[in-house]
């Protein structure tokens, strides 16, 4: 695959999915993982859930290699033995689920394991062929050089995995050993290694005194499912939080306070230090935030990369319904959280193209939205999600502009706010938009053939983008941002 390069982000993803790591990390300008230790870890701190697969192959090398590389620093290993005793890093008890293969792993080998490919759809656009990574590996390229987060996943592994992490010299303040299982963890803290108990939905609920008594430093917590007052209560007997997995700006105010590390999908989308303000779509893959809107997870939720630059959605994958994506490269535009509304984005511009190349109806359209959270939203009449309050507009193929305002209550219908009639798109024709939203009010005007559309309007200001279609083909590219 030819990739464009445009500027350093673009560099790095191409530089990293080629294998150039030291190039990669050269671009980006992070150190290698020098210095950071346990003792003097920055809280409240990120780790990239299974390798930042919002992005990447889950757990695989490449994965791990990008993250480090992009500055990561940690590295999280799920842990399973294979029916041989070699130790891999796989989510579940199947290859099912994440590989080509099926099967229980405890009916592979290292070699038959190594065979198979993590299956990248629909995660992943770029089509990478990569195997889950061994133990092995993940330690020899990152034992005391990056932290490790290592989750035990089943108990009758854990003599193996300490055999594993002596052999590799991991030093005591360079690891945590987490599991969700109590007993998993005794060998690990008898050898003075830190520990974390989890807790999960499915994993019962234990209280500061308990973590405290048998030895564990850590806790990690499902952030969708306990209250912040119980993570306080864990901080204040001394340990240190950490919650999973958080992959919204949205959840991060509830938040905010009460965690001292949090999992996520998409680490460099949730520091916001992968914006941009130029669209990314010549890397012909997902970029950081690229996120499917109204929980589309489906082949093609995430909408298809048209060559050489472009991005867009397809009645072959959405039919007559609305689907798109929020564009985590340019959201938060200008860095701003205006979750909650306490922050406006007040002026900024947005020029794109988009060509139609079909629909079912002369009255689909194409769709761009600004939110002031990165919620789920509705474009289709129905009311979207709690907190996703903002606006988008309409760009009809019979050449209608339109604007709607989303009220975001989660009871409340999208509300009509204008409309104008314009010249119609031609089947494969490609047409020149500009979105401008000032203090006071927003445009959407049509460039190649001069229509536009002005509402006056000043509740909802967001800085959170979305592109998206209803039952039209539609491809976006030369997206541009000027706030």
């Amino acid at each position: 695959m030819s990739l464009i390069v445009s500027n350093e982000l673009d560099q790095f993803m191409v530089a990293a999915t080629e294998g150039r790591f030291d190039d990669a990390r050269a671009v980006i300008g992070a150190a290698p993982r020098g210095g950071i230790t346990l003792d003097n870890l920055p809280m409240p701190s990120y780790v990239a859930h299974r390798g930042n697969y919002n992005v990447w192959p889950e757990h695989t090398m490449l994965a791990y290699r990008s993250a480090v590389a992009a500055g990561a620093n940690w590295v999280e290993i799920d842990c399973r033995r294979l029916g041989d005793d070699t130790l891999v890093s796989i989510h579940d008890q199947t290859v099912d689920g994440t590989t080509d293969g099926t099967g229980d792993i405890l009916n592979h080998s290292a070699l038959s394991f190594k065979k198979l490919r993590v299956d990248t759809q629909p995660n992943l656009a770029n089509g990478l062929s990569e195997p889950h990574a061994f133990v092995s590996e993940i330690l020899g390229e990152f034992a005391n050089k990056a932290l490790i987060w290592f989750e035990i996943k089943n108990v009758g592994s854990r003599a193996r995995v300490l055999e594993e992490i002596e052999r590799f010299g991991v030093a005591k303040n360079m690891m945590i050993v987490q599991s969700f299982e109590q007993g998993a963890l005794d060998v690990f803290r008898a050898a003075g290694y830190r520990t974390c108990r989890a807790y999960g939905a499915y994993a019962g609920a234990p209280t500061p005194a308990e973590i405290l008594a048998s030895g564990d430093t850590w806790v990690l917590l499902d952030a969708s499912s306990v209250s912040t007052a119980y993570m306080d209560a864990f901080r204040a007997a001394g340990l240190k939080v950490a919650v999973y997995t958080v992959n919204r700006w949205n959840s991060l105010p509830t938040l905010a306070g009460h965690y001292d590390l949090m999992f996520t999908d998409d680490q460099f989308y949730m520091e916001g230090s992968a914006r941009r303000i130029t669209d990314p779509f010549s890397q012909q893959t997902f970029y950081h935030g690229h996120k499917p809107v109204n929980g589309q997870a489906a082949a093609g939720g995430r909408g298809t990369f048209y060559a050489p630059a472009s991005w867009g959605i397809s009645t072959a994958d959405s039919g007559a319904n609305w689907a798109g994506a929020l564009q985590g490269w340019a959201s938060p535009i200008g860095g701003l959280s205006t979750v909650g509304g306490g922050t406006r984005l007040e002026d900024v511009v947005i020029d794109f193209s988009i060509k139609f190349i079909d629909a079912t109806a002369a009255d689909r359209f194409a769709w761009i939205a600004l939110c002031q959270g990165d919620l789920n939203i509705s474009v289709d009449g129905a009311a979207g999600t709690a907190g996703s309050w903002g606006y988008f507009a309409v760009l009809r193929k019979n050449g209608t502009l339109a604007i709607y305002k989303i009220v975001g209550d989660g009871a409340t219908s999208p509300v009509a706010l204008g409309s104008i009639a314009g010249t119609a798109i031609a089947d494969g024709d490609t047409a020149t938009y500009r979105l401008a939203v000032t203090a006071l009010d927003l445009k959407i005007e049509r460039l190649d053939v001069p229509t536009e559309l002005t509402v006056a309007d000043i509740n909802y200001r967001g800085a959170f983008l979305y592109l998206g279609v209803k039952g039209a083909s539609a491809q976006f590219s030369n997206v541009t941002i000027a706030a």
